[in-house]
């Protein structure tokens, strides 16, 4: 298991060296999953926001407010990319991947945004 952890962390940490270098990794996907079954619906899904946690009915669910505090276990990508930086909780996020915590650290101190605690965990 700890090495199926290591490959994961691995390929999120290469596919933020290949973002940063402008590589769009979601851009020209292989027929295997273009062609699968559930490919339109989420793809679908994902044009109007409804498929990840960026999802209303989560945020509805969730009803964060200044008196909350949230961990976001093995998506601390999602502070930046789907809205959680825009919560008035408190955020703490954990993820396997050392450059998604380095990417989320530089995204922080960009906005000049007040987060407790994030951190690379690999157990």
């Amino acid at each position: 298991m700890d090495n199926q952890l290591e490959l994961i962390a691995k390929s999120y940490d290469k596919a933020i060296d290949l973002g940063r270098k402008g590589i769009n990794l979601y851009k020209d996907l292989p027929e295997y999953i273009t062609n699968a079954p559930d490919y339109p619906k989420y793809k679908m899904e994902m044009e109007v926001g409804s498929g990840g946690s960026e999802c209303k009915e989560i945020k509805d669910y969730l009803l964060p407010d200044t008196n909350m505090k949230f961990i976001d276990l093995g998506c601390a990508l999602n502070f930046m990319f789907k809205g959680y930086n825009q919560w008035p909780s408190i955020y703490h996020g954990v993820d396997i991947s050392v450059k998604t915590i380095q990417l989320l650290n530089e995204f922080v101190a960009e906005k000049k945004l007040l987060i407790p605690r994030i951190c690379v965990s690999h157990s």
